[in-house]
């Protein structure tokens, strides 16, 4: 058994990819130029604007998610024109096979609001949101805020960031990667091209590929009544989107932010909303005259003109109108070509959930869910960029596997095992501290220091955000 420590030689990496232009590929672009140790550096981000999961899409359609359905069937590979050669571009129309619906807008929404507390959401060299939209009263923002902020993060930076370009393959060329670009041009066209870098940075984040779970009768309900089944990526909260749900019957299913968000958003307008979820003492929601909370569905009886929803307490909603579930999304990386690198619930073989094992100079930043959102993306970014730079040494690979086998045996392929909750913060700031050197280790960012009480302002900040049941603008 090797005990050789894993490391990148000093000044072996020059230029770098970086996948993403949210929240990760904005802190990321940031430590490594401040690392001082790279030549080149390029965000490439897909859409024409910046802020990833934030920008919000005013202009949603209802997608096609089949109940169960896997992220090789959701989010295929889009292959190159032939003969593309580096050095080479080739333009070709634009059409439906460049252009999976499922990337055409964020899961964002009008009026949507953050749910952890400025102090530790916000990056430790800009912590304050451009505006608090409830000042004095606590110290959420919403989302058009958050983007902003990003951009504004980015624009330190500007002539590093390509909008409008995606990397839709990657192949490893003599120690060095090729990444194939599709860019979006304004004339209806697309512009395919090969452009090679040291290494990259998939900083792609986890909201992309929408799940709902194949609950028995749900797929005939899929098959037969299609308009009556969304997922929470399709909804809009503009005037014309919440027509839809005017006197209606509404199951929402899931116990996450989204879902609290929508049941209020279309309060006014529903007759009845019920909310099933796994962990009530979890949800934001309070019930109401029309919110009614119940347990997760245990199945659908369907029948000729329209179905009843069971619970798993036996009770029965008969024939509802609308379904929407806000039960997450699957991780998924069709530019890497490798079906194994995700389960779509986790990427196994990574170690503290950022280096690859398989291949030591490559690096996955922002899938921890849960923590502190940005500050947790900045440890991550730091500890990149210092290991990018050669300054810092990695257990043996051996070690890295145990850690992901003890982690894996502990949480299964399952979305708890990415999850850094509020109570493993501080640990996982320290333990990336600690392997980055300390809070300095030569040129570069500094690591930030959290502590409890930055931890209880949240807890506490969160405490207001649930009591005050209509603190969300429509």
């Amino acid at each position: 058994m090797t005990i050789d420590k894993v490391s990148i030689p000093k000044g072996s990496i020059k230029s770098i990819a970086i996948i993403g232009g949210g929240a990760s590929g904005a802190v990321i672009l940031d430590s490594l130029i401040k690392q001082q140790s790279f030549d080149e550096i390029v965000v490439f981000e897909k859409k024409n604007k910046l802020g990833g999961i934030w920008v919000v899409d005013e202009h949603k359609t209802k997608l096609d998610i089949r109940p169960g359905s896997k992220t090789s069937e959701l989010d295929p590979s889009i292959e190159p024109p032939l003969g593309l050669r580096k050095g080479q571009e080739i333009t070709i129309p634009d059409n439906d096979e460049s252009t999976n619906p499922i990337h055409s807008f964020t899961p964002s929404y009008r009026g949507m609001r953050t749910k952890t507390t400025e102090c530790v959401m916000t990056f430790s060299d800009a912590k304050k949101w451009p505006k608090l939209d409830k000042p004095g009263f606590d110290n959420f923002t919403k989302g058009i805020y958050v983007q902003q902020y990003l951009e504004d993060y980015f624009n330190r930076h500007p002539n590093n960031i390509v909008l409008n370009t995606s990397v839709e393959k990657i192949v490893p060329n003599d120690g060095k990667y090729q990444l194939y670009l599709q860019k979006k041009n304004s004339d209806g066209t697309v512009t395919w091209s090969i452009k090679e870098f040291d290494t990259y940075i998939v900083a792609t984040g986890a909201y992309h590929v929408p799940y709902i779970p194949d609950v028995p009768g749900l797929d005939e309900i899929y098959s037969r009544f299609p308009e009556k089944l969304e997922h929470s990526k399709s909804f809009g909260n503009t005037e014309q989107d919440l027509l839809k749900y005017e006197n209606k019957n509404v199951v929402i299913i899931g116990g996450r932010p989204s879902a609290s968000d929508i049941a209020r958003f279309i309060e006014k307008r529903a007759n009845s909303i019920i909310s099933s979820v796994r962990s009530p003492q979890r949800t934001f929601l309070w019930e109401t005259e029309k919110i009614k909370i119940k347990p997760i569905i245990k199945e659908y009886k369907v029948y000729k003109d329209g179905f009843d929803v069971i619970f798993q307490d036996g009770s029965i909603v008969k024939n509802p109108d609308n379904l929407i579930y806000c039960t997450g999304y699957q991780n998924s990386y069709p530019f890497l070509n490798d079906a194994s690198i995700t389960t779509g619930w986790i990427v196994p073989n990574l170690y503290q959930h950022i280096f690859s094992i398989k291949d030591p100079k490559i690096t996955f930043l922002g899938l921890p869910l849960d923590g502190l959102n940005f500050r947790c993306i900045e440890y991550q970014s730091i500890l990149i960029s210092r290991y990018l730079a050669g300054l810092v040494e990695l257990p043996s690979r051996e070690q890295q596997l145990q850690w992901c086998n003890e982690r894996f045996a502990k949480f299964g392929d399952s979305r708890l095992y990415h999850t850094i909750g509020m109570k493993e913060a501080i640990p996982f700031s320290k333990t990336l501290t600690e392997i980055g050197g300390g809070v300095q280790n030569g040129p570069g960012k500094l690591f930030p220091i959290l502590t409890e009480q930055d931890t209880e302002e949240n807890e506490k900040d969160k405490l207001i955000f649930k009591l005050d049941h209509y603190l969300f603008d429509n």
